[in-house]
């Protein structure tokens, strides 16, 4: 549906979490040569018929093809950058994999038995946590839309921009594709990242590290006021 380039944010850190996430899902994939065999699947992918805890885990790094690895990583970086320096590498370390884990749980239990693999259930969450803890800001990317707007840059909030992809998502699986594109994944790390990211900007988490200030920044205020004028 889109393809984002990056998100309206002044960034304060070096993301080394999301390189190091990013790096070794490019290592794993040249490893296994962009199509892991059988064999790995088996193990390592998330396999419903032979289960075993650690595939929650290691599935979330394995992909089959360049594309398929080159579209996570992308989401990976943009989201992925915006999330860590919001909380530092190593909560967003624990943001990620619990969203992998949630995701590929949920996964196995609507998803039937289809094996399923990718990062997409991990950087769900990360979308989701963007959702919650700054609908303002700005996205900028392409669209992969049929017709006239397929391959125009723009700049959508971020409220308005993951909003859709969600409602499409449900869509998606309302229509019984679970199972060929790992709906459930993306569903179940997309609720945790947005369920996270609602605990962090409630009173409980003010004055950790944790904690989200829900008013939007100025920048964040401008973005969404100068989208509506350009809607308008």
């Amino acid at each position: 549906m889109f393809l984002p380039t990056a998100v309206e944010h002044s960034y304060e850190r070096v993301p080394f979490a999301t390189i190091a996430i990013g790096v070794a899902l490019v290592v794993v994939a040249i490893a296994t040569g962009f199509s892991p065999d059988e064999s790995t699947l088996l193990t390592y992918a998330l396999v419903p018929s032979a289960f075993q805890v650690h595939q929650l885990v290691t599935a979330a790094f394995l992909h089959l093809g360049v594309l398929h690895l080159l579209f996570n990583l992308c989401f990976l970086w943009i989201f992925g950058r915006y999330v860590e320096d919001r909380l530092g590498a190593w909560r967003f370390a624990v943001v990620y994999l619990a969203c992998a884990v949630f995701g590929n749980l949920v996964q196995l239990a609507v998803g039937g038995a289809a094996v399923a693999l990718g990062a997409s259930g991990a950087i769900a969450g990360l979308l989701g946590y963007v959702l919650v803890a700054a609908p303002w800001a700005e996205v900028r990317c392409i669209l992969l839309i049929p017709g006239p707007a397929l391959g125009r840059p723009v700049e959508i909030g971020a409220g308005w921009l993951l909003g859709v992809w969600v409602v499409l998502q449900l869509v998606e699986a309302s229509l019984g594709s679970m199972s060929d594109v790992a709906v459930g994944a993306h569903l179940g790390g997309f609720a945790l990242g947005a369920a996270g990211a609602a605990f962090m900007r409630s009173a409980r988490c003010k004055g950790t590290g944790w904690y989200i200030d829900p008013r939007p920044p100025a920048g964040g205020r401008a973005a969404v006021d100068r989208l509506h004028r350009a809607r308008a």
